[in-house]
This record gives structure tokens, C-alpha cells and sequence, in this order.
């Protein structure tokens, strides 16, 4: 994870609890080889709050 790496200011949390979810999307065809893919961007609840969107991030989950 970037926060792990040092590359983000500050702690970051690993409860699921403390994200918004920004945006989710589902891959369907769209996407070759990850057809049943879906891919949530989350952001920490307090960046949000703040309007700092530096570490938004997303990932990508599949039913293979």
C-alpha cells in the first residue's frame, strides 16, 4: 500500500469503516480478461471532509 511505503502524510487507516466509497463500477465486457471485475474507489472519510482527494485510491476485484 502507498501509505505503507511512505509515500502519503499522515497515518492512514486499515478499518474499512473509516473510507467513503466514491465511485463503483462494474468492468462487464468492457474489460478483456477481467469480465466480472468490479472497481470501487474509496477515499479516507476525513480527507474527504477535508477535500483532499491525494489519496483516493481504487483496486479491483474479480470472480474469476
Amino acid at each position: 500500500m502507498t501509505a505503507e511505503a511512505g509515500r502519503w502524510d499522515g497515518r492512514v487507516s486499515n478499518d474499512a469503516s473509516d473510507r467513503v466509497l466514491l465511485a463503483d463500477r462494474y468492468a462487464g465486457m468492457a474489460v478483456r480478461g477481467l469480465e466480472s471485475a468490479t472497481v470501487p474507489g474509496v477515499i479516507p472519510r476525513r480527507d474527504l471532509a477535508a477535500r483532499r482527494f491525494g489519496r483516493a485510491f481504487s483496486d479491483a476485484f474479480r470472480n474469476p
